[in-house]
Order: structure tokens, then sequence, then C-alpha cells
């Protein structure tokens, strides 16, 4: 009995003596800053990039459209982009939804990536142009879609499936929904 006793005093003592005022200077020092909420603006359709090949992507084409443009490099872990060419399968007879990887690496980077040659994947490369700064994240990967009216309405940065069921069910509803003016 006397050794539990001086076990509860010990536990007692090192959460009140060690435990609990360090938690009070991590707290303090935390610099704590309110959450990111998204507010949908407009997309940039003003860009080109290359494809594997002599295929060429010119941005503006897609307006009207519903649109999912990731930004990813070749270093990125790999197997997103794989989830984007499920999602652009799903996809690939509807003409109101286009699924888009774009790198800004040169092409003798991004094309010499195993994953990115993978058949499916719609891979473009910037070829050391830079995307218009609407896109600019805080991270890569980073994952943008637009709606038919050439607006923003979502943003993720870091790696997700695109070919869960959720993604889809978004897409659909945003395909599905009237275009109206900008």
């Amino acid at each position: 009995v006397s050794c539990v006793a001086g076990i509860v005093i010990f536990i007692f003592s090192a959460y009140h003596l060690w435990i609990k005022p360090m938690q009070a200077k991590m707290l303090k020092n935390m610099n704590s800053t309110p959450p990111r909420f998204f507010a949908p603006h407009p997309a940039e359709f003003n860009f080109t990039a290359m494809g594997n090949g002599v295929e060429t992507l010119d941005f503006k084409a897609y307006r009207g459209r519903v649109v999912v443009l990731n930004v990813w490099e070749p270093w990125c872990q790999p197997g997103e982009l794989s989830s984007f060419g499920r999602l652009a399968a799903h996809y690939s007879d509807d003409e109101d939804v286009a699924v888009i990887c774009v790198s800004q690496q040169p092409t003798n980077k991004v094309f010499k990536n195993k994953e990115a040659m993978s058949p499916g994947i719609p891979i473009y490369c910037l070829s050391g142009q830079r995307l218009p700064a609407i896109y600019k994240a805080n991270g890569i990967p980073a994952t943008f879609v637009i709606d038919k009216n050439g607006v923003i309405v979502f943003e993720q940065t870091g790696y997700s499936d695109w070919s869960h069921p959720s993604v889809i069910k978004f897409i659909d509803a945003l395909r599905n929904k009237s275009n109206a003016a900008p």
C-alpha cells in the first residue's frame, strides 16, 4: 500500500512540478493565429503549358468548364498524381469538366518523373514559366477547383485522394450548377 501511495505522490508531484509548468510555457510561446477562411475569387486563364511531346495546353480554352488544376513538382510524394489520373478518367467523356496537372519545372525534369509518365495522368509543364499569381499557394502540391463561372471555389495544399467519391460529388454539383454571370 505504501508503495502505491509513493507512486501516486511521485506522479502528482511530477505533474505539478514538471509537466504543468512545461505545458504553460509552451502555450505561452505559441504564436496563435486565426484560421484562414477561404473566399472564392476569380481564376486566371492566361497561360499555356506543354504536354509530353508536341501537345500544347492553352488554359483559355477551359473557360466555362469546371477545372481541377493541380500544381505539383517532380520531387512531390508519389501517389497523388495517380488519383488525378483516375479523376481524369472518370470525366474523360465529359466536356464540362477538365483535370489538369502542371509543373513549373522544365520539360526535361517533368517528363523524367516515372509517375508523371503513367498513362492517363494529364501532365503539363510550364517549362520554367510562372503560373499567374492567383495560383500561389503556401506549399506544393496545391490544387484549385474552378467553377464554370471562372471562380476558384476551392483550394487545397498538400496531398489528397482526388478520385474519392466526395470529390466527384463536389465536382458534379459544380458541373450541374447553372452558369451565372461572373
